[in-house]
């Protein structure tokens, strides 16, 4: 089987790992990430910190309503995946 290089899980591992000044090398697949800081597990607190991070670091346009909506989504389902279900 040939080794694939450009899975998401992988690059989410690395970023989960890593310190907070490492540089994360993603290769050509143009992958971004940013770093930010939660201090609850309140879920609307959770969200609210992605989001500002996702917004100041310029990985969503936060003028584009299907963006943001997709980016609560997926930090919804990455709460689940954490708590195991449990919101």
């Amino acid at each position: 089987m040939a080794q694939q290089e450009h899975r998401i899980g992988r690059y989410a591992l690395l970023l989960a790992l890593s310190e907070e000044n490492d540089p994360i090398v993603m290769d050509q697949n143009q992958v971004k990430s940013c770093v930010g800081k939660v201090g609850t597990m309140d879920s609307q607190k959770i969200v609210a910190a992605i989001e500002t991070a996702a917004k100041s670091n310029g990985l969503i346009n936060g003028n584009v309503y299907r963006e943001v909506h997709a980016l609560y989504h997926a930090i919804l389902e990455a709460i689940q995946g954490v708590t195991r279900g449990h919101l």
